[in-house]
C-alpha cells in the first residue's frame, strides 16, 4: 500500500511539471529578423507584424509555424 502510494505521489510531481517551462518563460518569443536591402515587411499566419530590421513577438507553438518576408 505505502508503495502504491509513494508511486501516486511521485506520478502527480512528475505530471505537474511537464509545463514548467510555459510557466518560468511564458507563451512567447521575441524573435529578431534582418534582411538586405532592409524594409521587408514581415508576417507571421498572414499579420504584418513588422519592417525589417526588427523584433516581432511570436507565440509558440507545438505545431509548425511559417513567416513571410
Amino acid at each position: 500500500m505505502k508503495n502504491k502510494i509513494s508511486i501516486a505521489v511521485l506520478s502527480a510531481i512528475l505530471l505537474s511539471t511537464t509545463s514548467c517551462a510555459t510557466i518560468i518563460t511564458g507563451t512567447k518569443d521575441k524573435i529578431t529578423f534582418n534582411s538586405t536591402p532592409e524594409g521587408a515587411k514581415v508576417f507571421h499566419k498572414g499579420i504584418e507584424k513588422c519592417t525589417t530590421p526588427c523584433t516581432a513577438e511570436i507565440s509558440r507553438s507545438l505545431s509548425k509555424q511559417t513567416g513571410n518576408i
